[in-house]
C-alpha cells in the first residue's frame, strides 16, 4: 500500500519522518514591568529538531480549533 501511494502525484519531496517541536506562548508589555497590563498577544511556533528551521506564527485566540488549523500549515 505504501508503495501505491508514494507513487501517486500528490508525494512530492523527501518522505523521511521529522520532528518538529511546537509549543504556545503569550506575549506582552508592561511599562517598567508594574502597572496596567499592556496588549498581549498569542503566538505559536515550532522548531524542526536536526535542521534548526522554526517558524512563528501570532494567533488571534488560543482556541483548539485556531491551534489544529496553524498545526496542519505547519511548513514541514
Amino acid at each position: 500500500m505504501l508503495k501505491r501511494l508514494t507513487s501517486q502525484s500528490f508525494f512530492t519531496g523527501d518522505l523521511t519522518a521529522k520532528v518538529v517541536e511546537i509549543d504556545e506562548s503569550k506575549f506582552f508589555h508592561r511599562k517598567y514591568h508594574r502597572g496596567q497590563w499592556r496588549e498581549s498577544h498569542w503566538v505559536f511556533g515550532g522548531i524542526e529538531r536536526g535542521s534548526g528551521k522554526c517558524f512563528l506564527v501570532e494567533l488571534a485566540d488560543r482556541a483548539a480549533e485556531t491551534l489544529l488549523t496553524e498545526i496542519r500549515r505547519v511548513p514541514y
